[in-house]
């Protein structure tokens, strides 16, 4: 396999409380000179990349969704995928070794902090938000404010 580089744009935030996994909003790759979504078939071979044991739960859209004029890359077989359609990973959980997946709660959130509906990670405040801290609607990332926002690369402290 082609050297590539995982760059997790927006880091997993362990999470708290009844739930342990840790989320990874919009996971890409650095092949070369460009930066790359990963294709969503690639979730499992990403966790366990970064030391974990599989994927939980993903979330997925399609390149032409996301918005930006970036490819795809799958993982195995190794490939770059330019096609607008391609399904591709915008947030996963990984596992460690016999830990379950994190369960929606009363209001389909699935992580912790959430406040709202139907956020998938965590910290979110307000409603489908993709990622860790975002606040207001549709947001997918880290940190963002306000409405449908996408790729907040991380703070790195």
């Amino acid at each position: 396999m082609p050297t590539v580089t995982l760059l997790v744009l927006s880091l997993g935030v362990l999470a708290r409380g009844a739930c342990s996994t840790k989320f990874f909003p919009l996971p890409t790759a650095i092949y070369g000179p460009q930066v790359y979504m990963w294709e969503a078939s690639s979730a499992d071979n990403i966790c366990k990349w970064m030391g974990y044991s599989k994927a939980g739960f993903v979330r997925e859209s399609t390149l032409h969704t996301l918005g930006v004029s970036a490819s795809a890359i799958r993982m195995t077989p190794f490939e770059v995928i330019k096609e607008r359609s391609t399904r591709i990973l915008v947030a996963l959980e990984c596992l460690k070794a016999r830990q379950k997946a994190c369960t929606a709660d009363k209001d389909a959130n699935i992580g912790n902090g959430n406040k709202g509906k139907n956020n998938f990670g965590d910290n979110n405040v307000g409603n489908n938000n993709i990622g860790n801290s975002n606040t207001g609607y549709l947001n997918w990332g880290l940190n963002n404010k306000g409405t449908n926002l996408r790729l907040q690369p991380s703070r790195a402290a």
